[in-house]
């Protein structure tokens, strides 16, 4: 029982220590995005702004986000 005790307490401290990982938000937008960045990144995210789809793309090779923001232009959904 000693063991099971000391093991708990161990894996408690070391995830004490653990920095919280900041989970990524891509935001894909061609005008700067400075209050959603700021808005975001207060609530804790860690926020990647880029210009456009291509360089989302790019983004998303490199690292997977938890959530992608995505301007889309008016019309761009025309019937």
């Amino acid at each position: 029982m000693a063991a099971t005790t000391m093991a708990a307490t161990l894996t408690t401290a070391t995830n004490e220590l653990r920095p919280a990982l900041m989970e990524r938000i891509l935001v894909i937008e061609h005008d700067v995005a400075l209050g959603l960045r700021r808005l975001l990144g207060s609530e804790g995210y860690e926020v990647k702004v880029v210009p456009n789809g291509v360089a989302g793309l790019e983004s998303l090779l490199q690292r997977v986000p938890a959530a992608v923001v995505l301007d889309l232009p008016p019309g761009i959904f025309r019937v």
